[in-house]
């Protein structure tokens, strides 16, 4: 990509943006700013007022190898350590999803029935938790909730830890090891008053049609569930209202073509009621959000 003289800020950003065109990489531009300026300890807005700077050799070597890496379809997320979501920066690493846009609708929707209650404690349980974004997100928007994550990852649940703690939510959360709803049996109490869920819903038909930033590098455990995609979910509401208080909240996420078998799903339940579905940004199915029956 470059020799050994001298390169502006302009100049690296001209040559990183053909490099990744190259490789089919979209939005390739928003990708060398963004490497450029984590590369350099810079904001991105901060390369147009310094174009004409000239990179120091160190900072040159770093972002070099941060392009390559992305032209090998390491998904940006993973190479600058960071994801933004719900307009907030968490930290993310490899072996562990990304949190996608469309999801801050599930954080709307989960929480939508308690805003009427500002201040009133809301306890919150997250199958699933992963980077911990959504809960995190959540306890920050009801200041007065506490949570209980779960994961069969310990490598999740650390990155988990690690953002409750950059948030200032670390004393209102528990993070706990283990598979689906298993480790809420042992936490004793009456129940939550919110379970939410993003769990895997992609085919492996489906999965083969994504970027191979999806299929070659995030968990295949966090994306597939079976021939169907719902070799997850059918478990978890069948058995999430046993976690619930009476008129407590199941809220969960699933792909675009899932919308009505989800939403009979959960209707067809007399555990549960109100059963709704939400569509996300681009207006595609997206979120079932239902209450246990008895509140």
């Amino acid at each position: 990509m470059a020799g050994e003289r001298s390169w502006t800020v302009l100049e690296l950003l001209t040559e990183a943006t053909s490099y990744l065109e190259g490789r089919g990489i979209e939005s390739a531009r928003v990708n060398a700013e963004v490497l450029l300026g984590h590369a350099l300890g810079w904001r991105r807005v901060e390369l147009y007022t310094r174009f004409d700077r000239h990179v120091e050799p160190a900072a040159l070597a770093t972002f070099r190898d941060l392009v390559r890496r992305r032209r090998a379809r390491v998904p940006l997320q993973y190479i600058t350590g960071a994801v933004e979501f719900h307009s907030r920066t968490f930290a993310i690493r490899e072996g562990v999803f990304i949190p996608r846009p469309e999801t801050e609708v599930l954080v709307e929707k989960a929480i939508e029935p308690f805003r009427g209650g500002v201040g009133s404690p809301v306890r919150v349980a997250e199958i699933g938790v992963g980077s911990g974004v959504v809960l995190v997100t959540i306890l920050l928007e009801c200041p007065a909730a506490t949570g209980v994550g779960t994961d069969v990852s310990a490598a999740a649940l650390a990155l988990a830890r690690e953002n409750a703690e950059r948030h200032a939510v670390a004393d209102r959360v528990e993070f706990v090891e283990g598979s689906l709803l298993e480790p809420l049996a042992g936490l004793g109490g009456d129940g939550f008053d919110l379970l939410i869920v993003n769990p895997p819903y992609l085919t492996e038909a489906i999965l083969a049609t994504l970027d191979p930033e999806v299929r070659e590098h995030e968990p295949r455990a966090a994306l597939v569930a079976g021939p169907n995609g719902f070799e997850a979910l059918r478990p978890l509401v069948a058995d999430a209202w046993r976690f619930l208080r009476p008129g407590g909240v199941l809220a969960f996420e699933i792909g675009e073509t899932q919308g009505a078998e989800a939403l009979a799903l959960v209707a067809g339940r007399r555990e549960y009621r109100d059963a709704t579905l939400s569509k996300d940004y681009a207006g595609r199915d997206r979120v079932i959000v239902a209450r246990r029956a008895g509140g």
